[in-house]
């Protein structure tokens, strides 16, 4: 498979947004674990406008998949208890942040919500300042990034 040929050590995935359809994206989601190598990591980004935007709802859906690894935005919104529920919900399965350090005030708590739940995973800089705001500027975007992942990885160390 594709997988194969490129050596994916993961695969991140998302679902649709109409609920009538959960069903069939575990059954296709079960049948692509198939396909992929037996140590490619599944990492499920739940998130707004998919129907696993609730983390206990997340959890329901994705109860059938065994495997699955679940990316967590640590550091959006103003509201510390949508990082503990998604926690709650989800626990070790919880592997992976998605960094999005437009508001580096909420980091330091959030951290010690992370580690508090013995979060030992991985991050990565998903979105920086500047993104989507015309014009773009590469070398501005990448230093941007560069300095959220080293604020981030100072922090988390």
């Amino acid at each position: 498979t594709l997988f194969r040929s490129l050596s994916a050590s993961a695969v991140k995935f998302n679902l649709g947004d109409d609920p009538a359809l959960a069903q069939v994206h575990i059954d296709n989601l079960t049948a692509w674990r198939e396909l992929l190598p037996a140590d490619c990591r599944l990492l499920c980004e739940c998130h707004p406008g998919t129907i696993l935007e609730e983390p206990e709802r997340a959890a329901k859906i994705l109860a059938p998949l065994q495997d699955i690894e679940i990316i967590v935005h640590a550091f959006s919104g103003d509201d510390d208890t949508v990082l503990q529920r998604w926690l709650e919900a989800f626990g070790p399965a919880v592997t992976h942040i998605h960094g999005v350090l437009k508001d580096r005030s909420h980091v330091p708590g959030r951290i010690d919500i992370l580690r508090s739940a013995g979060f030992s995973g991985t991050c990565s800089i998903e979105f920086c300042e500047g993104v989507a705001q015309p014009p773009e500027d590469m070398s501005r975007l990448l230093a941007t990034a560069a300095d959220d992942l080293h604020y981030l990885r100072k922090e988390l160390a």
